[in-house]
């Protein structure tokens, strides 16, 4: 995977050679993925230039928890109100007044994420700009990434 290398994923190759990427969750369940999801996609990769700037900029630091310094994550600080789940909450509260996009492009950085359309550049703008104002980002080591307890404050859809 593109993302992470330590992964794998599933394409289906069409006929004509293209290809789609698909979950072995929803392969499994053969549940699409839902509309929260595809949402939270779009925004995180429409924020990724700003976790690159951090990444950049803080290369040099080891975890904040444990003092590691391999295999080093950005995350969203939690401790100081600021995880992603609780942004994108407190963003659709604030502009209660602009429609949520519901469809979505995918990237062509063979990650297949999800990205806005153009018609939802308003959306994608103001999102940006309060993420770059709200957010507070910390590096952590993948262990203490993935098992630190999660806000409590999801945004609900």
């Amino acid at each position: 995977d593109t993302l992470n290398k330590k992964a794998l994923k599933i394409l289906i190759v069409k006929k004509d050679g293209n290809t789609v990427d698909i979950s072995w969750r929803c392969a499994i369940t053969a549940k699409p993925k839902s509309k929260k999801h595809e949402l939270m996609s779009a925004m995180r990769s429409s924020i990724d230039s700003q976790i690159r700037q951090y990444r950049k900029d803080h290369y040099n630091d080891s975890c904040q928890i444990c003092g590691n310094n391999e295999r080093l994550d950005v995350d969203h600080d939690d401790t100081k109100n600021a995880a992603f789940a609780e942004l994108v909450s407190n963003f659709i509260k604030e502009h209660n007044d602009i429609e949520i996009p519901d469809k979505f492009g995918e990237l062509n950085d063979g990650t297949h994420r999800r990205r806005f359309l153009e018609k939802d550049a308003d959306f994608k703008d103001k999102w940006v700009k309060y993420h770059n104002k709200h957010a507070s980002f910390r590096m952590l080591c993948h262990t203490c990434n993935i098992s630190r307890p999660k806000t409590k404050n999801k945004f609900v859809l």
